[in-house]
C-alpha cells in the first residue's frame, strides 16, 4: 500500500472513486448536461414510492441542504421532477417525484449505469463484488456511528465547559 496504513489507503481510494464517479456519472448522459448530485436525486426518487423530499435527500447524500434544495428547483425547472400531489398542502417536507420526461430519463440513466458498472466489474468475480458491497456497507456505518458519538463527545464537552465557566463567573 505504499506505505499507507489502512486508515490512509481507505480514505485516498474513497477520495479518488468520489472524484472518478462524479465525472463517471455526469458523462453518463452528456447530452443532459446534468451534474451527479442531479443524477443521483433522480435515482434515488426513481426507487422510493411516494417521492423524497429535501431533507430526506439530503440525509441521504450528507450535502447541506440549500445544495439539495438547488439540484431539485433546477430538475423541476427541467420538468424532470415534480412535487408529490398528495402534499400539495404542505409548504415544507413536501416529497419530490418523477415526472413522465424524468421517469424517461432514469430508465435511460438506468441502462446506461448498467452497462458502465458491467464494463468497470467485468474482471472481478461476483463473490468478490458482493463481498465487497457487504463490508463497504458495515464501514459505512461504522463510521457514521462513530462520527455520530464524536459528535455527542464534543456537545458534552462543550455543556460542560459551559457549566465550568457559569461557575466561575
Amino acid at each position: 500500500m505504499n506505505g499507507l496504513d489502512h486508515f490512509d489507503f481507505f480514505v485516498t481510494m474513497l477520495m479518488k472513486n468520489h472524484k472518478n464517479v462524479q465525472k463517471l456519472l455526469e458523462n453518463i448522459l452528456p447530452e443532459c448536461g446534468l451534474k451527479h448530485v442531479s443524477i443521483m436525486c433522480i435515482r434515488l426518487i426513481t426507487v422510493s414510492e411516494s417521492g423524497l423530499s429535501a431533507s430526506e435527500l439530503g440525509s441521504i447524500f450528507v450535502y447541506d441542504k440549500a445544495l439539495i434544495s438547488r439540484t431539485l428547483r433546477d430538475l423541476q425547472e427541467r420538468g424532470y421532477i415534480c412535487r408529490n400531489p398528495e402534499d400539495d398542502g404542505l409548504s415544507r417536507g413536501y416529497r419530490m417525484v418523477l415526472t413522465e420526461k424524468g421517469r424517461e430519463l432514469a430508465e435511460n440513466m438506468s441502462a446506461a449505469i448498467s452497462e458502465l458498472t458491467a464494463e468497470v466489474s467485468a474482471d472481478i468475480p461476483q463473490s468478490d463484488i458482493e463481498v465487497f458491497y457487504n463490508t463497504s456497507v458495515r464501514l459505512s456505518e461504522n463510521l457514521i456511528k462513530y462520527a455520530k458519538e464524536i459528535k455527542k463527545n464534543a456537545h458534552e464537552n462543550s455543556a460542560d465547559t459551559t457549566d465550568q465557566l457559569k461557575q466561575e463567573v
